[in-house]
């Protein structure tokens, strides 16, 4: 049964990221959503073998090759030169997503979006269009202890009873809920 719902899935083409990401689009397509992808060129390869819709934005700032050849290049480098090498050109893919993704996600019709939690330029684009939106971890979380929010919810960080049981059923609820509109169609 084919839903009306059209999700949008943003995450970075790197494998870490795009093949969580795409495991997850196969189920939301086996249960009836139509998935479309918001990818750079290089990453669009990736996902049409998969036979998903991609939507490539960012073309003049990386063209095919580009976002490899940074890949390459962050390889070589290690600690701060690593560090900051990285952060320049995540800046500068944050920026052309906030440019162009708002109109290419209206375009498309999405109904909600998910976000990979290093492509989290996406949530506010969702927020913008006030189109539901979930994060999805693909990998390790990134928190040191268990009353400690995740940097990405949003919530403040507190040791207080009450602030840790707010944090829980918060947690809890954002998960819940993303279960809850994935139940088959």
């Amino acid at each position: 049964m084919k839903s009306s719902i059209t999700i949008g899935m943003v995450c970075t083409g790197d494998s870490g990221h795009l093949y969580p990401t795409l495991s997850l689009a196969i189920e939301l397509r086996r249960r009836g959503y139509k998935v479309i992808f918001y990818q750079n060129e290089d990453g669009r390869k990736k996902i049409e073998k998969y036979g998903f819709m991609c939507t490539v934005y960012g073309t003049d700032k990386f063209p095919e090759g580009v976002w490899d050849s940074y890949q390459r290049e962050l390889s070589k480098l290690k600690g701060f030169r690593a560090n900051l090498y990285a952060g320049l050109v995540n800046a500068e893919r944050v920026l052309v997503a906030l440019r162009d993704l708002p109109e290419l996600i209206k375009n498309d019709g999405v109904s909600f979006l998910i976000v990979d939690q290093v492509s989290l330029e996406a949530v506010a684009v969702a927020e913008l269009l006030k189109i539901p939106h979930m994060t999805l971890m693909s990998c390790i979380p990134m928190q040191a202890s268990p009353s400690l929010p995740p940097f990405y919810s949003g919530l403040i960080y507190g040791t207080s009873p009450s602030h840790l049981e707010r944090f829980s059923i918060k947690y809890n609820e954002q998960r819940i809920g993303f279960m809850a509109q994935l139940s088959p169609v």
